[in-house]
């Protein structure tokens, strides 16, 4: 196992935060050491704060910027807690997924190039493109490209180098300047998408992150009804309504499970019992 780090963030709404408890335990029962970056008003509400800590490995508090978009702040926030685990190999990810294959699929991203020439590999970039026109080789030339945010992999030092160059910068410092940086072309206020954010940065110095992001294609990614593609086979998707089959399951086919929002027990108790996580924990609201 080559990354050490999982990194998640999100608000304090019950359609994220329910699903801390069996994530944090998802990935610390497959090794890992689990992060939250928790963005909350509710600092001074003790019990709440603890009963959050109870999870996972850490749990960094924040209060939200009044300036900002309060959702693009929690999906950055993920990126921001980078800054704390500078030289380990770390992984953003999302609060509501559950890795299916051990997480196979990002641990097979963790090349030399990652681990001692500071690279960052990204997967699934070929879900924006087109499969009606799709030439890999072709596609590759062109370089840069918008990425899931969902795995980011790299040192911490790196991830946080995308957004700012100040390591010492508190979040609402992070902000201000990232906002400056999108020079008005994408504005905090009204942004949702970190993607399109990372996308936005990568493209404004396209020399760099040729040099340094390493683009991976995920090869479940399939035309859907000719529209863009933005349907991967292997994963037990919200968007299907978590439909499966469960020989196709214990025979190692899924990758990946995103339910839907928030949490609900009824919808994924099979899963979750597939994933081992204990009973107690799938009970608990937040």
């Amino acid at each position: 196992m080559k990354i050490k780090h999982i990194l998640l963030s999100c608000d304090d709404s019950y359609k994220y935060i329910s699903f801390w408890p069996t994530v944090a335990y998802h990935w610390k029962s497959l090794g890992y050491k689990v992060h939250l970056g928790l963005l909350t008003t509710r600092t001074e509400d003790v019990e709440y704060i603890n009963n959050i800590k109870k999870y996972g490995d850490s749990v960094f508090i924040f209060m939200p910027s009044k300036k900002y978009n309060l959702m693009i702040q929690s999906k950055l926030l993920r990126f921001y807690i980078s800054k704390y685990f500078l030289d380990e190999i770390s992984c953003i990810s999302d609060i509501d997924f559950y890795t299916l294959d051990d997480h196979k699929h990002a641990e097979d991203l963790v090349t030399d190039e990652i681990i001692n020439n500071d690279k960052i590999a990204t997967l699934g970039y070929n879900a924006y493109i087109n499969y009606d026109n799709l030439n890999i080789e072709d596609i590759k030339k062109q370089g840069v490209y918008r990425v899931p945010a969902c795995p980011f992999i790299s040192k911490g030092k790196n991830i946080y180098s995308i957004f700012h160059d100040d390591i010492n910068s508190d979040f609402n410092e992070f902000l201000d300047t990232l906002c400056v940086n999108l020079n008005n072309t994408i504005t905090l206020k009204e942004e949702k998408s970190d993607e399109n954010i990372l996308y936005y940065l990568m493209t404004q110095n396209i020399a760099w992150s040729k040099n340094n992001i390493i683009f991976n294609i995920r090869n479940d990614f399939k035309n859907f009804y000719g529209q863009w593609c933005m349907w991967a086979f292997q994963r037990i998707d919200r968007g299907n309504q978590c439909k499966y089959h469960k020989d196709k399951l214990h025979s190692g086919y899924y990758i990946d499970l995103c339910p839907s929002r928030p949490y609900n027990k009824d919808e994924i108790e099979y899963l979750l019992d597939y994933l081992k996580i204990p009973k107690e924990l799938q009970n608990i609201k937040l």
